[in-house]
């Protein structure tokens, strides 16, 4: 399962953080990487294609679409030029990922707002935080946002990630298009994509 693949791999990436040097821990690129490492891990599927903005040979080659990542499932997993076309057009949309390691609410918060507007199997919120308190906050507004957001369903899912100082890894909670949480330790072992 998809949520719980990426889930595991983001615990893997960040297993080692106490070991991180100063410059590690205040580099975005850095934060970055150890994300698209485990969401490139995760993806085990040869008719989905994980995008993301990337750079081949010193170039930027914008396949970034519209999020920071997302899985489509399309007819291959090779991006190719990156167009929808032929056989490798958009069939179903599995997962939206934002992610923010700018330890600033608003810029969180922001990110997730986009989450709110996909259509997706699975939404997905990683974020790091300057303190478990400043976290717990913007935790609380993403549920409200989620729960007062009209045109949310109840069968929708997020997952949240965050980085947890007191385990100093990551954490995760799951919650309903309604801000329900349905799983305090992230994915459900069955059910999700």
């Amino acid at each position: 399962m998809l949520c719980n693949r990426i889930q595991e791999n983001i615990s893997e990436q960040f297993k080692d953080m106490l070991a991180w040097g100063g410059k590690d821990i205040e580099s975005s690129t850095f934060w970055t990487t150890k994300i698209k490492t485990a969401l490139e891990s995760a993806n085990k599927d040869d008719n989905v294609e994980l995008r993301y903005t990337n750079k081949i040979n010193g170039n930027s080659v914008n396949w970034e679409f519209v999020y920071d990542f997302i899985y489509l499932r399309t007819g291959k997993k090779d991006i190719g030029d990156g167009y929808f076309e032929g056989n490798n057009i958009i069939r179903r949309v599995l997962a939206i990922v934002e992610s923010e390691f700018n330890p600033n609410s608003k810029e969180i918060l922001y990110d997730f707002a986009k989450l709110l507007l996909g259509k997706a199997d699975l939404k997905v919120m990683i974020f790091y935080h300057s303190s478990n308190e400043a976290s717990n906050q913007v935790i609380s507004e993403i549920r409200r946002m989620i729960s007062t957001f009209t045109q949310s369903t109840v069968s929708e899912q997020y997952l949240v990630c965050w980085f947890d100082h007191n385990i100093h890894g990551f954490s995760f909670l799951l919650f309903d298009g309604g801000g329900g949480l349905l799983q305090e330790n992230g994915c459900p072992t069955t059910g999700l994509t």
